[in-house]
């Protein structure tokens, strides 16, 4: 995905953002258990996931020192030890990194066309080990194609990509649960996945318009205006706001979890988006950091 869902590390407590760190640890072994490249596309957006998902299972990880080929000299790094939720969110982003290469293989120009092709087939056989009863990869396959339609159309709304792309990412979230569980976790994933489109395109916007790349925000101008970075804002804290609301209707029991992702959902990600509209740097928030 895109790296932008994140906490806003100052307004965590010490032990939450020690637990988020051994979250993203513990998530990139799962992937990496998967295939040795996963743990490469490993971003933040997925460690919201897992951690969405541990809260509401109530599970309570161990946290184990371990040791890292990234990081050779740090001796017991801490890393969650392999969950359900953790090993759930892997098997999903194994879906998700084979559709996103396909759909660059399609669609890309250049390096990233030959990369893309050339990971392609590995990350093929790991999606056939991750497939399941096949509903949500047919639900990522269906979506992404759709956006791809629609953006070789050249479609001016970025609503409309925005909302398949929601529903991509709901269908994500609510993956094996019931009830008004999976409901709520639906919306969540829903109004999350329309913010993350949303901002990446207006992150984009300008680079787009330079290299002639479609940009629903590109052809009417919209990123050229005064008041499109206060819009957006806007636009995107109503996301949250609705995804905000799903969230209390879980009834987290763990407050320590609960923290963290009421941390992202009301600090992290506005603080992203207002560095990205407003072209600020942030030591808290720039895109595609890691955890460390």
């Amino acid at each position: 995905m895109f790296g932008y869902v994140k906490p806003l590390q100052g307004e965590l407590k010490v032990k939450e953002y020690e637990f988020y760190k051994a979250a993203y640890c513990g998530l990139c072994r799962a992937l990496k258990q998967k295939s040795r490249i996963l743990p490469f596309t490993l971003s933040y957006d997925f460690v919201f996931l897992a951690i969405l998902r541990m809260a509401v299972a109530g599970e309570k990880p161990e946290i184990r020192k371990i040791r890292c080929i990234a990081h050779p000299f740090r001796k017991n790094k801490p890393a969650l030890a392999l969950t359900p939720s953790l090993e759930r969110t892997a098997s999903a982003a194994a879906l998700l990194v084979y559709y996103n290469l396909k759909d660059d293989v399609a669609d890309k120009k250049g390096v990233r066309k030959l990369g893309s092709a050339a990971l392609l087939p590995l990350t093929g056989r790991v999606r056939k080990k991750n497939v399941g009863d096949g509903l949500l990869d047919s639900v990522i396959a269906d979506a992404l194609a759709l956006i791809s339609r629609d953006e070789k159309a050249e479609v001016t709304s970025p609503y409309a990509c925005a909302e398949t792309f929601g529903i991509l990412l709901g269908t994500v979230f609510a993956d094996g649960e019931a009830g008004e569980t999976k409901k709520s976790l639906f919306q969540i994933g829903r109004r999350v996945g329309r913010w993350i489109y949303l901002l990446d395109a207006a992150d984009d916007a300008e680079k787009d318009a330079k290299k002639k790349n479609y940009n629903p925000f590109v052809p009417g101008g919209d990123y050229l205006r005064e008041d499109f970075a206060e819009n957006m804002e806007i636009a995107l804290n109503c996301e949250l706001s609705e995804a905000a609301k799903e969230l209390e209707k879980l009834h987290i029991a763990d407050p320590g979890l609960l923290n963290i992702l009421q941390n992202i959902l009301y600090l992290g990600m506005p603080a992203v988006a207002e560095r990205v509209l407003h072209r600020k740097t942030c030591g808290d928030c720039q895109k595609g950091d890691s955890a460390e």
